[in-house]
C-alpha cells in the first residue's frame, strides 16, 4: 500500500535487515511495482510485481539483487521496463518526453525569473504532482482510470488547486494525442469538482480605507511594493503583471501603455491608452531602476518579488478572506456601473483569452468608453474622493436587473 512505501537509498538496501522492517517486502516510492525482498537468512533481491492483463491478479519477477551488484537505479530502470514492455517505450513514450514538448510550445524561459506566474503552477503542477505519480509510465498505457484514480488522490481541500494540476495532466495528454500516441485524452472522462465562485468586491468605504492603510505603511515598508499595491487597486491587472511592469513600455507623450504577451497571463499582448490619472500616477513615481517600475528593495536590477508585495498586503487588508485580485473585480464592475449599462469591452480591458472567462466572472464594458470609466475609479484615489465628480451609478436594483438580465 501507498502508505507502506519507502523512498529507498543503497545505504538502507545495504543494512536493511528483516527485523528492521518485520515485513519481507519493501515497497520502493520512487518506482511504483519495484520491491526489495528481504529473507529471514538475510538474502535481498529485487522484485517486480505487476497485474495479470484482464485480472486483478499480480505476479512478481525477480529482477536482480543488490547482492550480486546491482545497483538502486538499476533495478528502478529494469522495473519500469518489465512494467511498460520495455526500454524503447519507458524512454520515448512517458508524460517527461510530453512535458519537454509543453515546455518548447509555450516558450518557457530558461532563467526562471522570467516565467510567468501561470507557467510557474504548471511547472509546480508537473513536478509535485504528476511527475512522482506516472513516473516513467507511457502515456499508452494511461486511461481514463489511471487519470481518475490521480484526481482522487490529489487534495480536494483546495480545489483550484487540484483542478488545475488536472488541467496539467490534460495538457501533456492532449499533446500525446497531437503526436499520434494515443487517439482519446482520457482526462476528457474525468470530472472535476466545481470551485466557488470568486464574488469579492470592495465597497467604497473599504477601499478609502485600505488606501489609508497604505498610506501608513508607506516609510516603513519598501516603497517599490507600497507603489506596486497602490497601482493593483488603480489598475485592472493581474499583481504579477504589475510586477514585471518596465518604465520602456510607457509612452507618456502619447498616453499609451504597451503590455507585451510575454508579462501576461493568456499571452495576448496589448496596447492600453493611459488615462489622464494614470499618467499622473505613472510619472510621480520614483526611478529606482532604469529598467523596472518596481524593482526588488535590495538588486535595482530584478523585479519586485511577490513575496515582499504580499507582505505589505497583509499589513493593510481588511480581512483575511481578502485578496489583491479583488481590485480587479470591483475595478470591472464599477466601470459598468458607471458606464450605465454599457455592456461591450471588458474581456479586452481585462487580457482575458477566452471571451467566456469574462462573461462567467464580469459584465462588459464598451471599447470606446472604459478609458472614461478607470479615469472616473482612480480619480476617487489620486484626486480626493471630494473634488471627484463621478458619473450617477446605477442603483442597486438597477444593478442586479442588469445581471439577471445578462444571465437570461
Amino acid at each position: 500500500m501507498a502508505e507502506d512505501r519507502v523512498k529507498l537509498n543503497e545505504t538502507m538496501v545495504r543494512n536493511m535487515t528483516r527485523e528492521d522492517w518485520g515485513r519481507e517486502y519493501v515497497a520502493d516510492s520512487a518506482q511504483v511495482g519495484l520491491f526489495l525482498r528481504v529473507r529471514e537468512s538475510g538474502h535481498k533481491t529485487y522484485v517486480v510485481r505487476k497485474r495479470v492483463p484482464g485480472s486483478k491478479r499480480r505476479i512478481s519477477e525477480k529482477i536482480g539483487s543488490p547482492m550480486e551488484g546491482m545497483t538502486l537505479v538499476q533495478a528502478r530502470k529494469r522495473a519500469a521496463e518489465v512494467l511498460y514492455g520495455g526500454a524503447e517505450r519507458v524512454r520515448e513514450q512517458s508524460l517527461d518526453d510530453m512535458y519537454e514538448v509543453w515546455k518548447v510550445d509555450t516558450n518557457l524561459p530558461k532563467d526562471r525569473a522570467d516565467w510567468t506566474q501561470y507557467q510557474k503552477d504548471c511547472v509546480r503542477y508537473f513536478e509535485k504532482s504528476i511527475r512522482p505519480y506516472f513516473k516513467l509510465k507511457p502515456v499508452t498505457d494511461i486511461d481514463q482510470y489511471d487519470a481518475q484514480a490521480f484526481y482522487n488522490k490529489l487534495d480536494h481541500s483546495k480545489v483550484h488547486t487540484a483542478n488545475r494540476t488536472k488541467a496539467m495532466l490534460s495538457k501533456l495528454l492532449t499533446i500525446a494525442v497531437t503526436k499520434g500516441l494515443i487517439s482519446v485524452n482520457p482526462c476528457s472522462a474525468v470530472k472535476t469538482l466545481p470551485e466557488e465562485e470568486r464574488t469579492r468586491v470592495y465597497h467604497d468605504a473599504e477601499q478609502f480605507s485600505i488606501w489609508d492603510a497604505i498610506d501608513a505603511v508607506e516609510g516603513k515598508s519598501p516603497i517599490s511594493a507600497v507603489n506596486a499595491l497602490r497601482c493593483v487597486m488603480l489598475m485592472p491587472m493581474r499583481d504579477g503583471e504589475i510586477l514585471k511592469m518596465r518604465w520602456d513600455q510607457f509612452d507618456f507623450e502619447q498616453g499609451f501603455w504597451y503590455l507585451p504577451k510575454s508579462m501576461r497571463k493568456g499571452n495576448i499582448g496589448q496596447t492600453a491608452p493611459l488615462t489622464g490619472a494614470f499618467n499622473e500616477f505613472m510619472r510621480s513615481l520614483p526611478r529606482l531602476s532604469d529598467e523596472w517600475v518596481f524593482p526588488a528593495p535590495k538588486d535595482n536590477t530584478k523585479p519586485l518579488e511577490y513575496s515582499v508585495l504580499r507582505r505589505v498586503w497583509l499589513k493593510v487588508r481588511p480581512d483575511k478572506n481578502s485578496k489583491m485580485h479583488d481590485f480587479r473585480r470591483t475595478i470591472a464592475t464599477d466601470s459598468v456601473r458607471y458606464l450605465r449599462g454599457d455592456l461591450m469591452a471588458a474581456s479586452q480591458m481585462l487580457g482575458h483569452k477566452d471571451f467566456r472567462t469574462t462573461q462567467k466572472s464580469y459584465v462588459h464594458l464598451t471599447q470606446e468608453r472604459p478609458v472614461s470609466a478607470l479615469e472616473e475609479h482612480q480619480r476617487r484615489f489620486l484626486k480626493g474622493k471630494d473634488e471627484a465628480k463621478p458619473r450617477q451609478p446605477l442603483s442597486e436594483e438597477e444593478f442586479a436587473k442588469l445581471l439577471r438580465n445578462r444571465d437570461k
